[in-house]
């Protein structure tokens, strides 16, 4: 277990515990405030240990900057999320996009995403990051505006060649609407 799942986990559990003591009255208010926000701040450094681990862009810089590249190319993109969250959850992508939903904008960068990752050096690159672990899966979602959201994820293919990336996965299939 990690450092960043410790704090985590310690965080929930005060805050477990803080909140069984207000409610029982056992503890004054200034008390409980002094014990949230430290349970706030726990939260906070753990979530954002977790996210320099897990971030691809933070760790493969070839890949941060084909994600750089393709925000340049789509204005209208304003936010990019990329984490490799574990070999059995998979490679998460979140583009945050001003506007309605675009279906032309959705394919190209779909294809981008998918070169970028699959590329072969880019790809060697992130499993010499993570240990080698090949993800399950790759999922992308696109948040629009008015909280319009599609989600699509490309599966692992029974595919063992690591050589070439590109049929490791499927293509990106439409998963989710909101």
């Amino acid at each position: 277990m990690n450092t960043g799942t410790i704090v985590i986990i310690a965080a929930a559990l005060l805050a477990l515990v803080v909140i069984i003591l207000l409610i029982t009255k056992v503890i004054k208010s200034f008390l409980a405030l002094i014990l949230l926000v430290v349970i706030a701040l726990g939260g906070y450094l753990g979530f954002k240990y977790i996210n320099e681990k897990t971030s691809l862009s933070d760790n493969v810089p070839q890949i941060a900057e084909a994600f750089r590249q393709i925000q340049a190319e789509h204005l209208e993109i304003n936010g990019i999320q990329d984490n490799y969250i574990y070999k059995e959850l998979g490679i998460s992508i979140f583009y945050f996009v001003d506007g309605e939903r675009d279906d032309a904008l959705i394919e190209e960068v779909l294809k981008q995403t998918r070169e970028a990752l699959l590329n072969k050096e880019n790809f060697a690159a992130m499993l010499e990051q993570f240990d080698g672990n090949v993800p399950k899966s790759i999922g992308v979602v696109f948040k629009f505006d008015k909280l319009d959201i599609a989600s699509y994820t490309a599966e692992r293919t029974a595919s063992e060649d690591l050589s070439n990336p590109e049929e490791l996965y499927t293509a990106f299939d439409y998963s989710e609407d909101k």
